[in-house]
């Protein structure tokens, strides 16, 4: 009799669930692998519509029974492999999915995904889901932005980010976002400025203000995103010249990539200038400089073999090593700078550089 009641309930259930060509929504989202719904789960799910909210919202609030939590605390204690089990972040993973495929229609769960913004556990997927709504979404994350916890604030500037071109209306908050106390939802919210890529008046030079910052993680994220924003980012040209001599290595090469995304101007000056410097640390930074992005022709190699007599011992070292990776034509290696316009063009477009250090 138990076994009939079950088999009962659970059919009630499952013939609740909508359904469209015949599939159910439930196998439908078993479709997702890494976030991602095949396109035709997307279409039929878009086709579901908002009757798909209530069951997503159910899969987002799922959470690991205790007996399974055990389960595992044993299997690890004991050195075992972890059982297959169904965690419960595959079934927020599978919700996020359902929403992007819903889009605006599943506006009528914003209420209920506001309210789990504050539980930190499930921010980030709750804030993905927001996003995944759309535009109608953006005041309640960039409102929820005022929370004192920063798990709370970092999950929502990251999923800001997804909304890439639409997410104008959430520029300014992650513009604020950049003076964050914390480092990590600096560096998220400069990520997710250069995934939305608007208004360049304005968050171009808020994103060059953050290459000074003492983070290089943050320093990397704003100057990658700045290079995103292509050629209307040649405001910002000066400020990312700079950085490419900057001291961490994953920094510069992110300048570099971002001063081939803004311009083709050749570098070259700038740094056979700061060569000269009477700082040991610029002459070492433009020996990084060239070592990046610098063209190699035959005034670079002139200025290194003077370079490898110098007082510094870095400089010297780092020049030599930077002779030795130029072949005996001058030729550039695979990701190094490309001829480009003249230097005086270059020069109208930022007067200073290298006049500076």
């Amino acid at each position: 009799m138990v076994l009939i009641v079950g088999v009962g309930i659970w059919f009630i259930i499952r013939s609740a669930e909508p359904s469209y060509e015949g599939r159910s929504l439930s196998s439908w989202l078993n479709t997702e692998r890494a976030g991602r719904l095949s396109l035709e789960a997307q279409i039929a799910i878009r086709h579901i519509g908002s009757n798909a909210v209530p069951f997503l919202m159910k899969k987002l609030r799922s959470e690991n029974p205790e007996w399974k939590r055990s389960a595992v605390a044993y299997f690890e204690r004991h050195q075992m492999d972890r059982p297959a089990f169904r965690f419960a972040y595959r079934d927020w993973s599978v919700a996020v999915a359902g929403f992007r495929a819903i889009g605006s229609a599943g506006s009528g769960a914003i209420p209920g995904l506001t309210t789990m913004l504050v539980d930190t556990n499930k921010t980030y997927e709750a804030a993905l889901c927001l996003a995944g709504i759309g535009s109608a979404a953006v005041p309640a994350l960039t409102n929820a932005l005022r929370s004192s916890a920063a798990n709370v604030r970092l999950g929502i500037v990251a999923a800001l980010g997804c909304l890439e071109t639409n997410g104008t209306p959430a520029v300014p908050a992650l513009l604020a976002r950049l003076q964050d106390k914390h480092s990590r939802v600096r560096r998220s919210a400069a990520a997710s400025l250069g995934r939305i890529k608007q208004e360049p008046g304005v968050v171009v030079p808020a994103l060059a203000d953050l290459l000074g910052d003492t983070d290089p993680a943050v320093r990397q994220a704003a100057v990658t995103s700045i290079g995103n924003f292509g050629s209307t980012a040649r405001l910002a040209l000066c400020a990312v010249l700079s950085t490419v001599e900057d001291a961490n290595v994953s920094v510069r090469h992110s300048a570099a990539s971002a001063v081939l995304s803004i311009t083709d101007y050749d570098p070259n000056p700038v740094f056979l200038k700061r060569l000269t410097n009477s700082s040991s640390a610029t002459r070492l930074a433009a020996v990084y400089g060239l070592l990046v992005v610098g063209r190699r022709d035959s005034n670079v190699v002139a200025a290194l073999r003077i370079c490898v007599h110098d007082s510094d011992q870095r400089v010297r070292k780092e020049a030599a090593s930077l002779l030795m990776s130029i072949d005996r034509k001058g030729a550039r290696r695979p990701g190094t700078w490309s001829a480009g316009e003249s230097w005086t063009n270059a020069q109208r477009a930022c007067p200073v550089s290298g006049d500076q250090k």
